[in-house]
């Protein structure tokens, strides 16, 4: 156990005469095989990065201005492998929509099953980096699913923007972080993207990225195994994995390996493999290293092009295990760069625009929308004086969290550190999302030395980050920040609390002599607390210190 409970606990300690103010809210085509050395899967890769054209779209006048259930089609946004995408808003909620119907003369069984599958993938998901699934329907034989409606542009057509084709690399790690958090939750739900690349990948002007289509997902509770069986060898082939194109079982280090290949494309301007063909592509994923990064980019820092590497490995096992190890090897290489390099909120992407041609047949629907949506905006003020004053409330919710902790670091959206107006501010805005780089964010924009608030503060944020680590099982890192929150100028009531800490992990690791030291040292700090200090600090004692010491 921990002897910060409930997160209230330092505040109320080591901050007493400090008033927090109100939190504000910023919150395939077929190919042959001839005489082939290397082991490939005898069937079907999406050609739609190597010139393959595609099947006439529907008319946009068959559709715009009819409804599909509940909503409204207004105009014609793009088109995918299988389906055509209208924007659409929902007639009772006035919600915009992506709209995606599966054009008619490609609804057989098999693509209708993909298509459901698609909608069944991303239904299951629900994170802030992945694009939204809100319904799935049919009429008049048209098959739909209607998602959320993302105003920007998708990665391949941003870079195409850039003079360089290529982004820069706070820019790169913006969108690393982010499609990685997405890769995680699907991870964790049992669910392998199988293409991600960049076109795949959405931006929005705010620097938001959202993974998109999941049409080629396989997930063990939804799958039959007829759409991803061992033989059959579904994705791109700029970017798909060795194990993907020799038609094996896959899993999410095979999203990485495409993560990998998109990066090298982000960073250098082009894939690093090229073909007239599909199948000298996947002969290349299978067999060529890939060119250096670092001498394409010679700017670039060396731990970022190893982790590429690592990355586009051809043996899985030589990659992350996981995007949760990836996200853990992506915060030890913040510690290796230089702090301008490394993107600490969303970088905005100002180039970045919905590509719309609104007609005037349509200019008044989605004006009327515009408005809505704006009117909304003018709460969004009371709405924040509102989670403020809940803040205090959800200090039950933290306790309950405390006691029950999460089995593993929930990392929703590790971009979302937005600076707050002041040290308080910062603190409040960690407490309320409670994350480890929420946390390390209040030392970050306000740094300890610069005057004494910031350090009460500061220490406060490095308490609960310890208890963050240990609720996560990690107390070599939890020992580390303990250790230095120790050695810096501290209040003395967070040096106890620091010393309390590393007595109970100390004990839990079966280390008697250094407990028995942390508290020795803790008893005789004691003597400079008030009785309330003392009191509070005996009641939130550790259990596995209970009867061993008390602040006297």
């Amino acid at each position: 156990m921990v002897v910060l409970s409930p997160p209230v606990f330092a505040t109320n300690l080591c901050a007493r005469n400090h008033k927090a103010p109100l939190l504000q809210n910023n919150r395939f085509k077929q190919f042959s095989f001839f005489d082939v050395t290397v082991p490939i899967a005898r069937n079907k890769i999406d050609m739609t990065d190597s010139g393959q054209h595609r099947k006439k779209p529907l008319q946009e006048t068959e559709l715009i201005g009819k409804k599909l259930g509940p909503y409204q089609i207004l105009q014609r946004i793009g088109q995918g492998g299988m389906a055509e995408v209208y924007l659409a808003v929902h007639e009772r909620l006035h919600r915009q929509v992506a709209l995606k119907v599966l054009r008619l003369e490609l609804a057989t069984s098999t693509n209708l099953q993909r298509f459901l599958q698609e909608a069944r993938a991303s239904a299951a998901l629900v994170h802030p980096n992945i694009v939204q699934v809100y319904d799935i329907g049919q009429q008049d034989n048209l098959n739909y699913i209607a998602q959320e409606y993302i105003a920007g542009v998708n990665l391949k057509e941003h870079l195409q923007k850039n003079p360089r084709h290529r982004l820069s690399v706070r820019e790169t790690l913006s969108i690393l972080l982010q499609v990685t958090a997405a890769l995680q939750q699907s991870s964790l739900a049992g669910i392998v993207h199988r293409d991600i690349k960049p076109e795949n990948i959405l931006l929005t002007p705010k620097g938001e990225a959202k993974v998109a289509d999941f049409g080629l997902a396989r997930a063990a509770h939804f799958d039959s195994g007829e759409l991803t069986q061992v033989n059959m060898t579904l994705g791109t082939p700029l970017y798909m994995s060795p194990e993907q194109i020799r038609g094996e079982t896959v899993d999410s280090r095979s999203d990485l390996y495409s993560l990998g290949v998109t990066l090298f494309h982000i960073l250098s301007g082009r894939t690093p493999f090229q073909g007239d063909t599909p199948l000298s592509l996947a002969v290349q994923h299978l067999q060529s290293p890939a060119p250096n990064l670092m001498e394409m980019r010679p700017d670039l820092p060396k731990p970022l092009v190893d982790l590429v590497s690592r990355l586009m490995a051809k043996e899985a096992k030589d990659r992350p295990a996981s995007p949760t190890e990836l996200l853990n090897e992506l915060e030890e290489l913040r510690k290796q760069l230089p702090l301008e390099l490394w993107p600490l909120t969303l970088i905005p992407l100002p180039t970045v625009q919905p590509q719309l041609q609104v007609n005037s047949s349509i200019h008044a629907a989605t004006v009327a929308i515009a408005k809505i949506h704006n009117s909304r905006s003018k709460w969004l003020p009371l709405f924040g004086l509102a989670c403020a004053t809940l803040a205090a409330i959800s200090v039950a919710y933290f306790g309950f969290l405390r006691a029950n902790p999460s089995p593993l670091p929930t990392q929703a959206n590790p971009l979302i550190v937005q600076r707050q107006d002041n040290v308080q501010n910062q603190y409040l805005f960690a407490l309320y999302n409670n994350t480890e780089l929420h946390w390390r964010a209040v030392n970050d924009y306000f740094p300890p030395a610069d005057n004494e608030l910031n350090r009460a503060y500061g220490a406060k944020a490095d308490l609960q980050l310890a208890k963050w680590y240990r609720d996560h099982s990690l107390d070599e890192k939890a020992i580390i920040v303990l250790r230095r929150l120790k050695g810096s100028q501290v209040p003395v009531v967070c040096h106890i609390m620091a010393s309390i800490e590393l007595a109970s992990i100390y004990r839990q690791q079966g280390d008697e002599e250094k407990s028995n030291f942390e508290l020795s040292e803790a008893s005789q700090l004691s003597s400079q607390l008030d009785n309330s200090q003392k009191t509070e600090i005996n009641r939130r004692l550790p259990g596995n210190l209970s009867g061993l010491w008390q602040a006297t």
